[in-house]
């Protein structure tokens, strides 16, 4: 699991181990790099959804946080609801089959899978293997390709992590300057029509603010939404 904030901080990764016994080396040599999963399962349920939300992310005593994820169904569920509402974070879920407007679908997993197996392929090619009964490759044991996933998320720059959040529309700036990120919205992405509209649609509900007389204005909105933190959980 990779999780970021819109300011380009990378949290630790997640990983999820087929062992339910910690190696106590393992979790020394990597506790600064990565928050390791040992629940003998690599699959997501509710108890390490829970525990990925517990250890990346905790909780905030001060602001407002969205953390933006997909629908897999422990994200749903009511138990990660109620862990959600203790950590006081607000989620927002992508429907399934829109991960690709998703910050890490748009641009982080690409380069990060790529780094991967650029290392994985110099191993195979210059590095010590152990051969099954068989006599075929084993796989690269953890203390090979741990470090694999801790170097590959790391060579990631901030700046990419930063315009992934504005290209999925997440974090553009209010005044409709920073649309043109948005990829969708490209001469030639899917809805070249659509930066037009939400500009037309962004005028319209700030004529509806100008004439609300709740008390409310825009300036305080803002300074509120200022103070928020927005990640996203790939």
């Amino acid at each position: 699991m990779l999780t970021a904030r819109s300011d380009g901080f990378k949290c630790k990764p997640f990983v999820l181990l087929k062992w339910k016994r910690a190696d106590p080396k393992i979790v020394f040599d990597f506790k600064k790099s990565l928050e390791l999963c040992w629940m003998g399962t690599t699959w997501m349920n509710d108890e390490s959804t829970s525990l990925h939300l517990q250890k990346t992310l905790g909780s905030s005593l001060f602001g407002k946080r969205l953390l933006v994820w997909d629908s897999f169904r422990s994200h749903m569920s009511e138990k990660t609801k109620t862990l959600l509402r203790d950590l006081r974070l607000h989620s927002a879920i992508i429907p399934g089959g829109c991960t690709k407007v998703q910050p890490p679908g748009v641009s982080w997993n690409a380069p990060f899978k790529a780094g991967i197996r650029r290392r994985y392929e110099e191993w195979m090619a210059h590095g010590e293997k152990r051969l099954t009964r068989g006599g075929n490759v084993a796989a690269p044991p953890m203390e090979i390709y741990l470090p694999w996933i801790a170097d590959s998320w790391r060579e990631l720059p901030e700046d990419l992590i930063v315009k992934s959040f504005k290209q999925c529309g997440i974090t553009v700036a209010f005044d409709g300057s920073e649309d043109d990120q948005i990829p969708c919205f490209k001469p030639h992405g899917q809805i070249p029509a659509g930066r037009q509209k939400l500009a037309e649609a962004r005028r319209s509900h700030d004529l509806g603010n100008e004439c609300n007389l709740s008390g409310v204005s825009n300036e305080t909105d803002i300074d509120e939404l200022t103070d928020d933190e927005l990640l996203d959980d790939a």
